[in-house]
């Protein structure tokens, strides 16, 4: 399994994470089931002025006040260190979600499960296993992949997620939702 000090994290990034970590698992205890590293940081690619620091939490309730908690403690953890805490971008989900996912093979959980380096918790064997997706027929769900199904879910949750953030007058953070909602609207088209 890889580590942290394989990833193309700066030192600056690595202590944001060390701090995030601890103060998620003070503050969620056992109901942290898991905090992952993944996407290109962790598979150690350069980085370039956009590469974002891609986190999946893993907790029981996958509550939107496990989310407010999470934006808390980054800006808290960054604000330490002296990194932009936007450039983290932190997905939350709970041990179902993660099972769903993997039964739909999702592109995304493909990804992070080939990449994911574990900072908090664990590998999360125990959310579900992988099954091949499969096209389902005419009557089915309109003949689409499951996984472009799930696609369409990010996108509608990264809109919402979106129109949130400008209500809370906050719109940098906005078009960054924005953006990943096209983002997965987006990969729907090219999943098909």
């Amino acid at each position: 399994m890889a580590t942290a000090t394989e990833s193309s994290l700066s030192r600056a990034e690595r202590r944001t994470l060390d701090r995030l970590t601890v103060a998620l698992e003070s503050a969620l205890g056992e109901d942290l089931l898991a905090l992952w590293l993944f996407g290109s940081k962790a598979r150690g690619e350069p980085a370039g002025p956009e590469t974002d620091i891609d986190l999946v939490l893993v907790t029981r309730r996958g509550s939107r006040e496990d989310g407010e908690l999470v934006r808390r403690l980054l800006e808290r953890a960054a604000g330490a260190e002296g990194t932009f805490p936007l450039a983290f971008q932190t997905i939350l989900h709970t041990p179902e979600e993660v099972a769903e996912r993997r039964a739909k093979d999702t592109f995304f959980m493909r990804e992070v499960d080939r990449d994911k380096i574990v900072l908090a918790g664990s590998e999360g064997d125990e959310f579900g296993e992988r099954i091949p997706f499969t096209r389902r027929g005419p009557g089915e769900g309109g003949g689409v992949r499951a996984r472009s199904e799930d696609y369409l879910v990010d996108a509608r949750e990264c809109l919402a997620a979106a129109h949130a953030t400008l209500d809370r007058e906050l719109p940098s953070r906005a078009v960054s939702e924005a953006y990943y909602a096209m983002f997965a609207a987006a990969k729907t088209a090219l999943s098909e």
